[in-house]
């Protein structure tokens, strides 16, 4: 697969009003972050945001590319890709623009 491609996980989006003003603060060995809002906000994680964007969907044939054979053979065997599995070429006529707000605001 193409590293270009690839989105990091994880990962989290903040959502806040565009004039709260927010602090942040991380530790020095970046295993701590500390935010501070003037306004409400809206966390959400890279399940939440895959999901709204229909991407936590794929057809078997990435998921040979991807896993060793043994791991894919256990993992058929007790049905835990059955959520995640779309037809072949499925995905290509998938839009994520129902799943985005119109005007641009928080999901």
């Amino acid at each position: 697969m193409n590293a270009t491609k690839k989105i990091p996980l994880p990962f989290i989006v903040v959502n806040t009003h565009n004039t709260a003003v927010i602090q942040c603060e991380m530790s020095p060995d970046r295993t701590d972050v500390m935010f501070d809002f003037s306004m409400p906000f809206e966390i959400n994680d890279d399940n939440t945001i895959l999901k709204r964007l229909q991407m936590n969907k794929t057809p078997f044939s990435v998921l040979q590319e991807m896993f060793p054979p043994d791991m894919l053979h256990y993992c058929q065997n007790h049905r835990l890709l059955d959520t995640v599995l779309v037809p072949e070429g499925k995905l290509a006529g998938m839009s994520t623009a129902a799943h985005m707000p119109a005007d641009g605001g928080e999901f």
